[in-house]
Formats: C-alpha cells, sequence, structure tokens
C-alpha cells in the first residue's frame, strides 16, 4: 500500500472517502460504520467497511489526577497518540478520528463489479442511499466513462451535447440529474476533465429549481449546440428548458429562468413545433436581461410572468420584460414608503453617522487611486434606519453594530457605539 511519509515521521495511509453510513448495534453497545474509497497506488482502489478507531477506556487511559476539573467535569483529551479525539464512545471509551477497517476489498479500473459485488455481500447496496453513494466510485475509477453509461443514471435524466466552436477544444458534455426523496444531486461530465457531482440540493426538487441551479452556475457546459443536443430520462419540454439554463450564454439563462415560471403546458407551446427557435429564445433572454440591469432588477426578484397573449416572440418577450418592469415598480413604491417612514428620523439619523464619521481616517483601495468611506459608517446608517422603521422611534445608549456587507471590505462582528454623545453632533 502506498503511504506518504509526514515530517514528524508517522505515515500517513491513503485518504479515505466516505460515501455512506449506517448505524449498527450489539446487545451491548451502538456504533456507526461507514461506506469508504480510497486510492492505494496507480491503478488500484480500496473499497471497504470503516469505523473510528476506539482506543480504551478513558478511565484506564489517563491518569485519575487527569480526569476531572475543578467543577468535577470529567475532561476529554483533544488528542490522543497524534489523532483527534472526537468524543467518548459508550460513555468512556475514547473515540478517534483515525479510520480502521478489517473488511475490504481491492478493485482495479476493469474490476468495479468485484467492489460491487463487496458493497452487496456487506449490505451496503440495501441502504436507499446506496446507487447515490457508489456514484462516487465509478466517477473516481473511471472518470472518462459519460453519465449515460452509469447504470446508477438509468432512467434518470441526462442530456448530451457536442461542445466548442474552435476545433483545437471541442468535444462532449453531459449534465445528469440524480434524485431522491430527500436530495438531488446535479453531475456534470465532459470529454476533457471527466465526471463531477457539482451541486447538491437538499430537498428533491421541481424544475423551477433545477434551472436555477443550473443556471447559476459556472461548472457546466459552454454554448450548448441545441441541434445536437440529446436527452434521456426527461421529456422534451423540460429537457429543453434544463439545456437552456445548461448553455453557457447569460441570456438563455435568463429566459430558461423565466420559462420556469410558467405552468408545463405554456412552455410546451413556446417550445413546440410551431413555437420560438432558440435563437429567439437566447434574443428574448437578452433583451430581458438587459432590461433589467437597466432598472437594476435581479432575475431571482421576478416570482411571475403573465402567461402571453400568444407563443409568438413579440409576445413572449412583452410578458417577460412586463415581469421586470413590474419588479422595478414595486421596488419603486417600497423604497418611496421607506423614505416616508423613516423621514421624521433622518436629520437625527444624520447627525449621528456624521459624528460617528468625523475624525476617522478614510480607507484606500491599493492600486485603484481612490480612496473610501471609513469603516462602519454604512452599516451604521443601515441599523439606525431599520431600528427607526421597525420601532418607530431612535434607539438611545451603548449599542452594539453589526458590520454589513454593503461596508466596504467590511470586517466579522460589530463594533460599539454611544448614540447619545453622537446625537449632540
Amino acid at each position: 500500500m502506498q503511504t506518504t511519509k509526514l515530517e514528524n515521521g508517522r505515515k500517513l495511509e491513503p485518504k479515505v472517502h466516505l460515501l455512506l453510513s449506517r448505524e449498527e448495534s450489539s446487545m451491548v453497545s451502538t456504533w456507526t460504520n461507514h461506506l469508504g474509497l480510497s486510492k492505494i497506488s496507480e491503478k488500484t482502489w480500496r473499497i471497504g467497511t470503516y469505523g473510528y478507531n476506539w482506543l480504551g477506556s478513558i478511565y484506564d487511559l489517563v491518569p485519575e489526577d487527569q480526569l476531572y476539573d475543578e467543577a468535577g467535569e470529567l475532561v476529554i483529551p483533544d488528542e490522543w497518540e497524534g489523532h483527534k479525539v472526537l468524543g467518548l464512545a459508550d460513555g468512556e471509551y475514547l473515540e478517534t478520528d483515525e479510520l480502521v477497517s478489517s473488511d475490504y476489498v481491492d478493485f482495479t479500473q476493469s474490476q468495479i463489479k468485484i467492489a460491487r459485488a463487496f458493497c452487496s455481500e456487506s449490505g451496503w447496496s440495501d441502504l436507499a442511499d446506496f446507487d447515490r453513494g457508489f456514484l462516487r466510485v465509478v466517477s473516481e475509477v473511471k472518470p472518462n466513462q459519460p453519465l449515460s453509461r452509469y447504470s446508477e443514471f438509468k432512467g434518470r435524466p441526462v442530456l448530451r451535447t457536442g461542445y466548442g466552436a474552435n476545433p483545437s477544444y471541442s468535444g462532449e458534455a453531459e449534465l445528469g440529474v440524480f434524485q431522491t426523496d430527500s436530495l438531488t444531486e446535479i453531475w456534470a461530465w465532459d470529454s476533457e476533465s471527466g465526471a463531477e457531482c457539482v451541486v447538491t440540493i437538499n430537498s428533491s426538487t421541481d424544475l423551477k429549481s433545477l434551472v436555477d441551479a443550473v443556471a447559476k452556475g459556472d461548472h457546466f457546459a459552454g454554448l450548448v449546440d441545441l441541434e445536437s443536443l440529446r436527452m434521456k430520462g426527461i421529456d422534451q419540454t423540460d429537457g429543453l428548458v434544463l439545456a437552456l439554463a445548461w448553455d453557457g450564454e447569460e441570456a438563455s439563462k435568463t429566459v430558461a429562468r423565466l420559462l420556469s415560471l410558467w405552468p408545463k403546458e405554456v412552455v410546451t407551446k413556446v417550445l413546440g413545433k410551431k413555437g420560438l427557435s432558440a435563437i429567439n429564445l437566447a434574443q428574448i433572454g437578452d433583451q430581458a436581461l438587459v432590461l433589467a440591469n437597466d432598472l437594476e432588477v435581479d432575475i431571482d426578484e421576478i416570482e411571475r410572468v403573465s402567461i402571453p397573449e400568444a407563443f409568438d416572440e413579440v409576445s413572449v418577450l412583452k410578458s417577460m420584460t412586463d415581469a421586470v418592469r413590474r419588479v422595478a415598480a414595486n421596488k419603486r413604491r417600497q423604497e418611496a414608503r421607506f423614505r416616508k417612514e423613516i423621514a421624521p428620523f433622518s436629520a437625527q439619523i444624520e447627525t449621528i453617522v456624521t459624528a460617528f464619521l468625523r475624525g476617522k481616517p478614510k480607507g484606500y483601495y491599493p492600486g485603484a487611486g481612490y480612496v473610501v468611506p471609513p469603516s462602519g459608517g454604512v452599516s451604521l446608517r443601515i441599523f439606525l434606519t431599520h431600528f427607526a422603521k421597525r420601532n418607530k422611534k431612535m434607539p438611545t445608549g451603548k449599542v452594539s453594530v453589526p458590520y454589513e456587507k454593503g461596508e466596504f471590505r467590511s470586517p466579522r462582528g460589530s463594533f460599539e457605539v454611544d448614540l447619545d454623545e453622537l446625537a449632540k453632533g
């Protein structure tokens, strides 16, 4: 077995990737076992049942005069013999982070059936999440194998497309969706870098959630060639919307996210044989995105798109741009209402913030050649504004102000201010 020698002379076994876990018990004890995978040589892997090592009883290992603190509480050591102590198993045995196994098999790429047989014989294949766990084995051992050839993806959504206009960089890519009752995994594969789970959502999701997750990712295909697109395990309409979200162009991602807000029967008509082409949809997405940027609307803020009167390019574009304008108008109304609510406190807020910033050094943005406001001013203004809106009065006395994300290079945590003193100007 290959090992790596550390500076302190200890040898580190190959890293074990834990795939699945299950609780086991006997008449006198309960523990957790893990299915783990490690690469032990250039062409050989090991799959086995692992557990965290239990040492002896803390009462036998730790001297009696070191067992308890001054309050009489049991003192569990942080480390033992170079390993982190995770806690006490069965209330007395030191459990470390050292993974140990006496039940494993070694296999090569061509012997992956041996790994699967081991899982079957050891009861791991009986777990509901087994297919999801074994996906990691296949992707590690056979990185060049497309998702569409994984038995674990049989009957599950897989999109496949060619990519790359440059002959020197072209190939094929696949997007797969592995869904269980409790979570959803999105996998990406391409002929250059192999397969990888790139997004995990801790729930079973609908099309809109999938589209959002894919559209926001930067680890999927480049330009999706819809003419070469092949789909398995998903119907034509859902597959095309997901493919648009998968595309590298923001315009395509935008129109996919807006399409996913419509009922499926509407989307089917838009994308049907007499519907719009991918070029038409990308143009609609581009115009909607430009308008959203101009009106300072985030696509995430759009929760509803009116059903178009017809399913031509003009009507679909109108519905989507109207949705952008509606959000922008709502934001303007909310901002106006907000300003009206805090108007009675505006002068006091300005006095306190001005006093706080007086004399504080300005920040300097390295390499950019300009100064920025002193740290804390933005956070203090937000704190005062939100307090006044919520409570219909200003805060007083000494308060702790949390740093906000809007603060330039804001540190974590908070800072203390005396509002009574600052209010004097």
